[in-house]
C-alpha cells in the first residue's frame, strides 16, 4: 500500500495502479483500499497525465455512482474528470449534484461551480 502511495504521490499512476491492485488481491475487504481507491482516483482527475487512465478512471467512478447515486464526494471527483476531460456540462452538473448533498465535501467545489457557470473564467478572488 505504502509504494503505491508513493508512487501516487509521483504522478506514475500505471505502477501505482498496480500495486492497489495486487493490495487488493492480498485482502479485498481491507477498509483502507476504499480510501486509496478515492485518493487515486482523485489524484488522477485533479493531475491527467494519461487520456487513457483517465477514461479508465472516470468509468469507474461511473460505475460506483450507479450503486451509490448519492455519493458527494464520488459526485466531485467524476465533475473532476469530466472537467479534465473538456466535458463541462456533466462536470457542472456533477458538481451541482454534489454541492445539493455536501457543499463542503471539497474547498474548492463552490469555486469549481462558480468558474463553469461563467465559462471557465477565474474570479476575481481566484488570483
Amino acid at each position: 500500500m505504502t509504494l503505491a502511495g508513493a508512487y501516487q504521490l509521483a504522478g506514475d499512476y500505471e505502477r501505482a495502479k498496480m500495486q492497489y491492485e495486487a493490495c487488493w488481491k492480498l485482502d479485498r475487504n481491507n477498509p483502507v483500499l476504499a480510501t486509496a481507491r478515492r485518493s487515486f482516483h482523485l489524484a488522477v482527475v485533479s493531475h491527467p497525465r494519461s487520456p487513457v487512465i483517465l477514461a479508465a478512471t472516470v468509468q469507474k467512478i461511473e460505475d460506483s455512482l450507479k450503486q451509490t447515486p448519492n455519493d458527494a464526494e464520488l459526485l466531485y471527483i467524476y465533475g473532476r474528470g469530466k472537467e479534465a476531460q473538456g466535458e463541462t456540462e456533466q462536470a457542472l452538473r456533477a458538481y451541482e449534484n454534489a454541492a445539493s448533498i455536501n457543499s463542503l465535501i471539497y474547498p474548492d467545489l463552490k469555486d469549481r461551480i462558480a468558474s463553469l457557470i461563467n465559462g471557465g473564467q477565474k474570479l476575481d478572488n481566484q488570483q
